[in-house]
């Protein structure tokens, strides 16, 4: 009868162990899966990211045009003129940076 009672006990430890086991298959399958999930969602999250940065600029070269557009020659020659030496000097900042 004792010998029967522990037999019972160690098949229930076994089942458990069995259904613990399968239980823990699972779980990690389910990572698995999950983690392959979070590296596309992350390139998706990448490339919107890049698209936004993209897009921004493209506004902001819009709204510089439509601005550019309603100045007069004189001041598209002067804003010219300006941009140029910011340029210069910028490039000579980048030789100084350089060196």
């Amino acid at each position: 009868m004792a010998n029967e009672s522990i037999l019972n006990k160690l098949d229930l430890i076994a089942e458990k162990t069995s259904s613990i086991i399968d239980e823990n298959k699972k779980l990690k399958q389910q990572n698995g899966e999950a983690n392959l999930l979070i590296k596309k969602l992350k390139k998706i999250n990448e490339v919107q990211k890049n698209s936004l940065e993209i897009l921004e600029q493209k506004n902001k070269l819009t709204n510089i045009a439509s601005i550019v557009s309603t100045l007069s020659d004189e001041d598209k020659i002067g804003l010219k003129k300006t941009l140029s030496i910011q340029i210069k000097e910028i490039d000579k900042c980048l030789k100084l940076l350089k060196n």
